[in-house]
């Protein structure tokens, strides 16, 4: 959070903004998620979940974002795309046993694995979203 945002809704909005070029005005914002501790990085992460009437080209900011992944809603619906892998983290020159999903052939894990598990958890039936 920076001192110009008056809340952590704003933050997550401006953050999404810089990072990817989203508009924060276009974004309906849903609700919040449990907030995470990220210990490699020090941060305390509140999850806004948002919705968007149709997804305007991103464009990743390099420095903060490797990559975009846009998957269907009902990929993370999918529980053959939840796996467990060995995970080495450098930050702690360590290797974990650790969740994540498959999408696309990527290794989506940790903290956004946790952010998406639990808006699965919450939403329920995949039916309500179609």
């Amino acid at each position: 959070m920076e001192e110009s945002d008056s809340d952590l809704i704003h933050t997550a909005l401006r953050e999404t903004e810089e990072e990817v070029g989203l508009d924060p005005a276009k974004v309906q914002i849903l609700g919040l998620l449990s907030e995470i501790y990220i210990p490699p990085s020090n941060f305390l992460v509140l999850p806004v979940v948002g919705f968007v009437e149709s997804l305007p080209k991103l464009i990743p900011d390099p420095r903060e974002v490797a990559d975009i992944l846009n998957p269907p809603l009902s990929t993370f619906f999918n529980p053959a795309l939840r796996k467990e892998k060995s995970i080495y983290i450098p930050h702690y020159d360590t290797t974990i046993q650790a969740p994540y999903f498959d999408v696309f052939g990527k290794t989506l894990w940790g903290a956004t694995a946790m952010m998406i598990s639990e808006f699965v958890e919450l939403s329920g039936d995949l039916e309500k979203w179609k």
